[in-house]
């Protein structure tokens, strides 16, 4: 199919560039691997499965994990997924100026602003980051997600969208991974305080550890590779057929190869060497698929002969469509809003199936970011006089009165649901919100519901998405519409009507739900590390254990 063969090409087009990596990237890799010589001093396991109970051990892993989640943005900027990683970047500064608020014993006031806050926590490192500037990039980065253009001083940040000119993309990466400087340092400067607490730190190490990204060499590539072509294997999304394949083998063993080298060196003098900058971050890479290809024996076990590679396949490639059918709709819609709310939902869509694959509950950023999309997409088609009016209001028109105004008031509470995953801090109720995405799916099994509710919402955000491409091309090209119509969407019109309807009411007959308290109190946090260690990994950076 046509529309399939142009995701891909985009995509591998994409993971020839390597220069959507900042080299501020490769930079902080250096730093990246004298963490990960320190936790293997400590004796830090790799793997979830691996962590011990007690309060040391889980706080060392998530130590790891916030290097993960920093090589997981790196992934998502080398290989073009620029919604995804401007979502991961903004949860990864809320987690760890929760954790800088814990240490330096700042609460937030009842009614004092998030980015107020954000600058007032990190006043503590004054001398080391600029404050306002961590407060206004996690303000940025909160613009770029709900569809709107953003402005750093006088640098101005382009709206995402998946065709966005080399130029203002390259802005909007280098952006991204420079706001992830404040929490990185957090996470670095946290493993040093745990080595010298357990005696293993020297001062080498302790330099290398507090040092900026932009004091190691900025060249990260071996002479003897492209550096277009550099680790572009990665490109592929976690697919049945990619993570069992003997390409996924190959790239398994470069993982055992970096964790081998630190285990061997672990007791060594650390010698910084060039491959040191890229396998770090490559081996978390690595681990991406280590994590899928479980994931996907697990579910084989449980499922046993209805597990069907073949059913995923088909929802990927489905996805794919709609997100090209949106982007190339996009450029025949008149109004530029319009236009941009479109191509707002065709980006994350696409990060959000993508980051779906590698099992992180940040794809429900990114389908409230569809979600959001749509429904000013469908306001501006519906009531074009009502959606000028709130887009002049800016971040004054939250994505409930978006909402509200496409006529899916109905959907408050999956709403909230896809908003509470979007952030990362006290306030959170990440569990009542897993339980809201469980419990409106229809017809779901009750022994593996809680397994597939992030399945579930995407197919019904991807399907909103799909609905409203359908109604916009059927102002522009009827004939087109209704080949739309049968080829993404498999029903008749009146038929997909009936099942939005359907679905409004299933989720608004959840509208009193309880969300619960706050999930982030101590000895919460410490339960579901207990539980993770011996389940499949469901996403998200759990706060620190005890000491938050």
């Amino acid at each position: 199919m046509a529309l399939h063969a142009r995701s891909v090409i985009r995509r591998e087009q994409d993971s020839q560039r390597a220069d959507l990596m900042p080299q501020f990237a490769w930079q902080a890799g250096h730093i990246v691997a004298v963490a990960d010589h320190m936790l293997e001093r400590l004796n830090t396991p790799w793997h979830i499965d691996e962590v011990g109970t007690t309060e040391s051990e889980l706080w060392a892993a998530q130590l790891r994990e916030g290097l993960d989640v920093f090589a997981r943005i790196c992934w998502c900027l080398r290989f073009g997924h620029t919604f995804a990683a401007v979502a991961l970047t903004r949860r990864f500064i809320e987690r760890w100026t929760y954790n800088l608020a814990f240490s330096t014993d700042v609460a937030q006031d009842a009614k004092e602003r998030d980015q107020d806050y954000v600058e007032r926590v990190w006043s503590a490192y004054a001398a080391r980051v600029d404050p306002r500037r961590v407060a206004s990039d996690w303000s940025a980065l909160s613009e770029l997600l709900h569809g709107r253009a953003a402005t750093l001083g006088a640098n101005p940040l382009s709206r995402i969208t998946l065709a966005a000119p080399v130029d203002p993309r390259r802005a909007v990466h280098d952006f991204v991974v420079r706001a992830c400087e404040a929490p990185f340092f957090q996470v670095c400067a946290s493993v040093n305080t745990v080595a010298a607490e357990h005696g293993v730190m020297t001062p080498e190490t302790h330099a290398l550890l507090l040092a900026r990204p932009a004091d190691f060499p900025s060249e990260p590539f071996p002479k003897s590779m492209d550096p277009e072509a550099f680790l572009s294997v990665f490109h592929e999304p976690l697919t049945v057929e990619f993570v069992r394949s003997e390409g996924a083998d190959v790239a398994l063993s470069w993982g055992e190869t970096y964790r081998s080298i630190i285990r061997a060196r672990a007791e060594r003098p650390l010698a910084l060497t060039q491959f040191h900058s890229w396998m770090s971050l490559e081996e978390r890479w690595v681990r991406t698929i280590e994590v899928a290809r479980y994931a996907f024996e697990l579910e084989e076990e449980i499922l046993g002969s209805d597990f069907d590679p073949g059913r995923l396949r088909t929802r990927v490639l489905w996805y794919q469509v709609i997100t090209e059918v949106t982007e190339l709709a996009a450029g025949e819609v008149d109004d530029a809003e319009h236009a941009n709310a479109l191509r707002t939902a065709a980006a994350a869509l696409e990060s959000a199936w993508i980051l779906w694959l590698q099992d992180v509950d940040d794809s429900l950023t990114c389908m409230r970011g569809v979600l959001e999309a749509v429904a000013k997409a469908r306001t501006y088609r519906l009531k074009p006089r009502l959606a000028e009016k709130l887009t002049l209001r800016g971040r004054g028109a939250s994505p409930h009165r978006w909402l509200d105004a496409a006529g899916w008031g109905r959907l408050s509470a999956f709403a909230r649901s896809l908003g509470e995953f979007a952030h990362i801090q006290e306030r959170s109720r990440h569990s009542g919100s897993r339980e809201l995405l469980t419990s409106i799916q229809e017809n779901a099994p009750v022994e593996t519901a809680a397994l597939t509710g992030r399945g579930s919402a995407l197919e019904r955000v991807a399907m909103l998405l799909g609905t409203e491409i359908a109604a916009t091309l059927e102002t522009l090209d009827p004939e087109v519409a209704s080949a739309c119509q049968t080829v993404v969407l498999g029903e008749t019109s009146t038929e997909t009507e009936a099942s939005l309807a359907e679905w409004l009411d299933r989720v608004f007959r959840h509208r009193d739900h309880n969300f619960g308290d706050a999930d982030y109190s101590t000895a919460e946090v410490y339960e579901r590390w207990l539980q993770k260690r011996s389940t499949v990994q469901d996403g998200g950076e759990a706060p620190r254990p005890s000491k938050k």
